[in-house]
């Protein structure tokens, strides 16, 4: 089942290791522009790739960096295998 935009509202992400994750804004950021994105039905995709997403400051801890790609994969293959 597809993720639509009120499931990723609802992610709650778990926090990784102290400088070993994505910066929380950053991601935060990307997911509600992904969410604007889908209600507008707009491509989204070029918002998918993890590559532009803020590393967490070294002594601060952010979001899990596998749980975050792992989101951002599935919502790459929905996007290109819609169900």
């Amino acid at each position: 089942m597809s993720l639509s935009p009120e499931d990723l509202i609802k992610v709650e992400l778990r926090m990784g290791r102290r400088g070993d994750g994505y910066d929380e804004v950053s991601v935060d950021d990307r997911l509600d522009a992904v969410v604007t994105a889908m209600r507008a039905s707009q491509p989204y995709q070029q918002l998918l790739d993890p590559a532009g997403l803020a590393p967490a400051g070294r002594w601060r801890r952010g979001y899990d960096r596998a749980q975050v790609d792992a989101l951002l994969g599935r919502l790459r293959d929905e996007a290109v295998h819609p169900s």
